[in-house]
C-alpha cells in the first residue's frame, strides 16, 4: 500500500527524497523502507531542523521534499524574500500528516515561491501509515489500499452509510482485509472528506478524496459544524500580510463556541498591531463562514516553528 501511495504522487525510482518526519519505526520508518522499495534515494532529516533541510536542498541532495503542509508553508515563507531560492533544485513536495497541502491558497503559495508541484498523501496509524496518494493532476488523493483495506463512507452525525460518489461528504471507516495479527473492523478514522471523483486522467480507477477536517477538530457555531481548515483557507488569502497559519482557541472541552470565535493568526515580527489586517480577516470570515470572529495577531516567534504539525485548535 505504501509503495502504491508514494508512487501515485510521482515519487519513482529516479527520485531523491528528503524526508522530515521523526525517524521512529512508525511513520518515518515506514516511509524510509517504502522509498527504498520504490528504488528512490531516501535522505532523512530530523523534524524541526530547518537549517539542515535548507542546506540539503541547496546542496542538491534531493529533488523531492516529504513533509507536513505546515513545514512546507513555513519553508516557503522563509525563502520567499531570498533571491537565491529559485536556484534550489527542488521540483516536488509531497505533504502528509495533516490537511493543508490541498488548500488552494496554501498550495499555490508553496508552488509559486519554491517552483514545485505539491501533492498529498494520507494514512491512519491504526490501519496503515499510507493509504491515499494524490497524482500530479492534483485532483484529490487516490485510494491505494485496494485488496488490503475496505473503505466505507458514513454520515458523521447519523453514522449511516453513504454512497462513495462525487460531491459526497462524510467520515471514512476502515476494515482490514489482509492483516493477520490484529484485524480491524469498521474503524472510524475521524477524517471528514469530500469525494472528488471516481476516475482520473492518470487512469487510476479508485476514488479520489480531499480532507475537509477532523471530527475532533470540529466546533459548532450556532448549530453549524465548522472545521478549522475553512478558516485556514481564508487566512491564506491574506499573504503576505499574514504568513497563512492560524488556529482556533477553545475554552475547555466544549464543542460549541459562542461568537465571536477566537482566532490566532500568525504574522511577521512587527506586524502584530496591524488593526486593518485584523478587521479585514474578521470581515472575510464573517462574509464566507457567516459568524463573527475575534482575531489576534501573533508573531512567528510566539506562534512556533512548524517542524511537524500545526495544531488547528488549541485549548486555553
Amino acid at each position: 500500500m505504501g509503495t502504491r501511495t508514494y508512487y501515485a504522487t510521482g515519487i519513482h525510482e529516479h527520485s531523491s527524497v528528503l524526508t522530515t518526519f521523526g525517524a521512529g519505526p512508525f511513520v518515518a520508518g515506514h516511509t524510509h523502507f517504502v522509498l527504498l522499495r520504490i528504488g528512490s534515494r531516501s535522505v532523512p532529516v530530523a523534524p524541526g531542523d530547518t537549517e539542515r533541510v535548507v542546506f540539503g536542498l541547496r546542496a542538491g541532495l534531493a529533488d523531492t521534499l516529504l513533509s507536513t503542509a505546515s513545514f512546507a508553508q513555513y519553508l516557503a515563507n522563509r525563502l520567499e524574500s531570498d533571491p537565491t531560492a529559485s536556484a534550489i533544485p527542488l521540483t516536488h513536495i509531497v505533504t502528509g500528516g495533516e490537511p493543508g497541502g490541498g488548500i488552494p491558497a496554501i498550495r499555490d503559495h508553496i508552488q509559486r515561491v519554491l517552483g514545485v508541484t505539491v501533492t498529498e498523501v494520507m494514512g491512519i496509524g491504526d490501519i496503515a501509515p499510507s493509504l491515499f496518494g494524490e497524482c500530479t493532476h492534483q485532483q484529490g488523493m487516490h485510494f491505494c489500499g485496494m485488496g488490503h483495506v475496505w473503505v466505507e463512507l458514513i454520515d458523521p452525525e447519523t453514522r449511516e452509510p453513504m454512497e462513495i460518489e462525487p460531491g459526497a461528504e462524510g467520515e471514512l471507516v476502515y476494515t482490514t482485509l489482509t492483516r493477520e495479527a490484529m484485524p480491524v473492523v469498521r474503524f472510524a478514522g475521524g477524517d471528514i472528506v469530500r469525494i472528488e471523483g471516481t476516475s482520473c486522467e492518470c487512469e487510476r480507477t479508485s476514488f479520489r478524496q480531499r480532507v475537509i477536517g477532523r471530527r475532533d477538530d470540529m466546533f459548532i457555531v450556532r448549530g453549524v459544524n465548522v472545521y478549522p481548515t475553512a478558516i485556514l483557507s481564508i487566512v491564506g488569502e491574506f499573504r503576505p500580510r499574514a504568513t497563512g497559519r492560524a488556529r482556533v482557541v477553545r475554552e475547555g472541552s466544549e464543542t460549541s463556541i459562542t461568537p465571536p470565535v477566537p482566532v490566532e493568526v500568525e504574522v511577521s515580527a512587527g506586524s502584530e498591531s496591524d488593526s486593518s489586517l485584523v478587521t479585514d480577516i474578521e470581515n472575510a470570515i464573517h462574509s464566507k463562514l457567516l459568524f463573527r470572529s475575534k482575531v489576534t495577531l501573533v508573531a512567528e516567534s510566539a506562534f512556533g516553528e512548524s517542524g511537524y504539525k500545526t495544531k488547528l485548535t488549541v485549548k486555553r
